[in-house]
């Protein structure tokens, strides 16, 4: 009985945590919290479900190796490479193409809410900013790719887990639009890819981490 209470604790939680802190940004779209302030308190956000849920599986003597937090077979120079490559090329799409200057940079300015704070707009906000979007891609990795990917594709399998997986993640992306739904997926599909090919989530992490890296780099730029 306690087994199944433990195997229930850690599906809710990683189905619930995303939907908790992404729900009040369709309809916040604006706050006077000043920037490195609402940076802070989302950091505590995306931090706290994760915390939780590695806490609970290591009270269960369980081993972080099922959830993919082992070193995985790519070292950390694959993962240095893949993130760089990432950044560089995302960097290219986003300033040197309409495309990217449509709907990859554009949306990035459109953030300004409790849950999806503005992009830093002078040189004291980023290292705050740095900092949310490393909580955010490891708090996603470990919500998707670690604990939910596990519960899944143990009870439904490979196949049913990834397509579980990326719904659950566009549907937490809803609030974006079409636009911010097909990034997800993408994002999602690529990381899931990842996540089976070497073993580990840390190669979705090196991916996200490029992105994002890109994402404000190119924001910074145009100060």
């Amino acid at each position: 009985m306690l087994q199944n209470f433990d195997h229930a604790f850690f599906v809710l939680m990683s189905i619930a945590a995303p939907i908790l802190v992404y729900r009040s940004a369709r309809v916040a779209r604006s706050t006077a919290m000043p920037r490195n302030s609402n940076y802070l308190r989302n950091v505590v956000a995306w931090t706290v479900a994760p915390a939780v849920l590695l806490f609970k599986w290591h009270s269960m003597e369980r081993p972080f190796e099922e959830l993919g937090l082992a070193a995985g077979v790519l070292n950390a120079s694959w993962l240095v490479l893949i993130s760089t490559t990432i950044a560089v090329s995302a960097y290219f799409l986003i300033t040197r193409t309409v495309w990217g200057q449509n709907r990859l940079l554009g949306p990035a300015f459109d953030r300004n809410s409790l849950h999806t704070p503005g992009m830093p707009e002078k040189p004291a906000e980023i290292p705050g900013f740095a900092i949310l979007e490393l909580a955010e891609t490891v708090s996603d990795e470990l919500i998707y790719r670690a604990f939910l990917w596990f519960y899944l594709q143990t009870f439904l399998g490979t196949v049913a887990a990834v397509l579980i997986m990326i719904a659950i993640y566009v549907g937490s992306e809803a609030y974006r639009g079409p636009a911010g739904m097909a990034r997800a997926a993408v994002m999602a599909l690529g990381n899931s890819a990842l996540l089976l090919m070497s073993g580990a989530i840390w190669a979705g992490v090196a991916v996200q981490l490029g992105w994002r890296a890109a994402r404000t780099t190119a924001v910074v730029s145009r100060w």
